[in-house]
């Protein structure tokens, strides 16, 4: 009888040892009353869609009366509205026609039942001067039994996140850069893409300007100096250079400028 008392709390005893034991080999807790509880399993980061490359937006627009609003990505373009019928059209991405007599684009897209043609032009947009964008958009949807359907609005391009930052200049036009030219240092780049704006050191003097941008091409206008006379040639090539970028690549952590007339320079991030 003795034996039988001892041996049944060791009984619950190992049982409860090994609910426990099992709950932590399988990565989960057991409660008060002997049930699982399943801890939350981690996860790699999700990387959001709209921050990669391939998904970029580079122009936006919209309206009222009715309210739309258009999206044009590297990868597709999105019409959205308050318009029954045409609340939402997806279609993938295609390359504008450029009108040969002035700054204007056309989109023309066709889906299964639908065409989408969208018109950008260069003019101011707005009712104010604090209300203005730089360009006026059209979006004409047609499809063979709905009436045609034509907004219009203002927009404008979106500045590529990436190139946010501070660049080092390390060639022009395929020649390493020798900090000796420049005042024993190295001309940097600074892109402030939320106001549109940059600063440059050029080895000597200061730069500053706006820049201009639209999908892969960039403009570094309104350049402003300060005056102090430097020796040598090489930080006036790259201010003149710098007046003349039309373009702009990524590879890796280099940011690469196209000029005009061809030439390149090459720049890299600082961290």
């Amino acid at each position: 009888m003795l034996a039988s008392r001892t041996i049944y709390p060791l009984t619950i005893l190992i049982f409860f040892c090994l609910l426990s034991c099992g709950g932590e080999r399988s990565g989960n807790k057991v409660d008060q009353e002997g049930d699982m509880i399943k801890e939350p399993q981690m996860t790699d980061p999700v990387i959001e869609e709209s921050s990669r490359p391939e998904h970029l937006t580079y122009f936006t627009a919209s309206g009222i009366a009715p309210v739309w609003s258009l999206e044009i990505a590297e990868d597709r373009i999105v019409f959205e509205s308050s318009i029954p019928g045409l609340t939402r059209l997806f279609t993938p991405h295609e390359d504008p026609e450029q009108a040969m007599d002035a700054n204007v684009k056309r989109y023309r897209l066709e889906t299964e039942s639908r065409l989408l043609e969208i018109t950008i032009r260069q003019r101011n947009c707005g009712e104010t001067p604090a209300e203005s964008l730089p360009y006026s958009v059209d979006v004409n949807v047609e499809s063979a039994v709905d009436n045609k359907v034509s907004v219009s609005g203002c927009g404008n391009y979106i500045p590529d996140y990436r190139l946010y930052d501070i660049w080092a200049l390390r060639s022009i036009a395929g020649e390493d850069i020798i900090p000796e030219n420049y005042g024993n240092t190295i001309p940097r780049l600074e892109i402030n893409t939320k106001k549109r704006t940059f600063m440059a050191f050029a080895g000597c003097n200061d730069v500053q300007g706006q820049i201009f941008t639209e999908r892969r091409r960039i403009r570094f206008t309104n350049l402003e100096t300060t005056l102090q006379a430097c020796p040598g040639n090489a930080e006036s090539d790259f201010i003149i250079d710098l007046r003349k970028v039309i373009k702009y690549e990524f590879k890796d952590r280099f940011l690469y400028l196209e000029t005009g007339d061809g030439s390149e320079l090459v720049l890299q991030k600082v961290d």
